[in-house]
C-alpha cells in the first residue's frame, strides 16, 4: 500500500470520529472494512497502520 492511501485511510478515519460518526467508546471499524470503503479491492491487512496511528493519538 502507498504512503497516499495510507494516509487517505488515518484521514478517512480521523474525519469519522472528528463528526461523530463514530462515538466514543464505539468500536474503530475493521482495517478490511476501511479499506474496503476506500479503495473496494485491496487488502485490509495494509490498513492496520493508519488505524493504529489512528488510535494511538487518542482518536480511536
Amino acid at each position: 500500500m502507498t504512503r497516499d492511501l495510507t494516509t487517505a485511510l488515518e484521514d478517512d478515519l480521523r474525519a469519522r470520529i472528528v463528526d461523530g460518526r463514530i462515538a466514543p467508546g464505539e468500536r474503530l471499524p475493521s482495517e478490511s472494512s476501511l479499506l474496503a470503503f476506500r479503495t473496494g479491492a485491496e487488502s485490509g491487512a495494509a490498513a492496520g497502520s493508519p488505524v493504529s496511528r489512528t488510535a494511538a493519538a487518542g482518536e480511536g
